[in-house]
């Protein structure tokens, strides 16, 4: 395969990430942009020190690229020959299974597996707190209500429904199997079930599932910003590994399946 392609990058990056970028795809030329995820306001709120300043993306940047590692405005996309493979850094690509956004022959992959660190532990933290009410016993701290608002409840021992068992939700699952709680899953398709679930179920037996939980959790798709430095650190290596399946001729990771928006099931 041809290893000398035209890649824009449009996500946040330090020079390591450049290097390691350039290092994936050392006969490539590289254009470095703001994508979707940045602006001024957001960059500013980013925990790292070394960003570098780019550019925001432009339709020329775009209609330059053989290879978009990272998200960009899916109205710059027209279903151009040019184009072999967008990288999304998001979990969610909705924008970009539109018809005429990518031409036939184009690959979508996504970033799953970047984000269920960041996600399930924030998701972690809600669920405690409600359990706990601690939003309850913070409005009454401001009020200076200082009286029990009776009982709270616990994961451990509890039922926990996650609906979708991909990155997110396997994470939080395996979080709450930790806690001491029955895990139930389900999920679109028919795989094995992992070691963290006491059950799997297909989504048409959700009506009879959801009486038994005490927590429910649906997953998301995530917008692909990020404050973590090591869901960062994520996206830029799956970033790299592709990049180097790519120009290899190698399977590529997370390749989505565009009739329905979600990475292909591998067996």
């Amino acid at each position: 395969m041809e290893k000398s392609r035209n890649i824009l990058v449009s996500v946040p990056v330090e020079e390591s990430h450049m290097r390691q970028l350039q290092e994936a795809g050392p006969d490539c030329s590289f254009r470095f942009r703001d994508g979707t995820a940045l602006s001024d306001l957001k960059r500013q709120k980013l925990s790292f020190e070394n960003l570098v300043k780019t550019a925001p993306v432009s339709q020329e940047d775009v209609d330059w690229a053989d290879i978009i590692l990272g998200n960009v405005p899916a109205g710059f996309l027209h279903g151009g020959e040019k184009l072999k493979w967008l990288q999304a850094e998001s979990a969610g690509v909705e924008a970009y299974i539109r018809p005429g956004a990518l031409a036939p022959g184009a690959v979508l992959t996504n970033g799953t597996g970047a984000y269920g660190l960041a996600i399930s532990e924030h998701m972690l933290a809600l669920t405690l707190a409600v359990l706990k009410k601690l939003e309850l016993y913070r409005d009454n701290q401001r009020l200076e209500r200082w009286e029990s608002l009776g009982g709270v409840r616990s994961i451990y021992k509890s039922t926990v429904l996650v609906l979708g068992m991909g990155d997110i939700g396997g994470a939080f699952g395996k979080q709450c199997k930790a806690l001491g709680a029955k895990v139930i899953g389900v999920r679109r398709t028919n795989t094995a079930r992992p070691d963290y679930a006491d059950e799997v179920h297909l989504i048409g037996s959700l009506d009879r599932l959801l009486p038994q939980a005490d927590i429910v959790v649906v997953t998301p798709h995530i917008s692909g910003f990020y404050h973590l430095r090591e869901t960062h650190t994520r996206v830029v290596n799956l970033f790299a590994e592709n990049l180097s399946r790519f120009l290899n001729g190698d399977p590529l990771k997370n390749q989505v399946d565009t009739a329905i928006g979600y990475r292909k099931t591998v067996a």
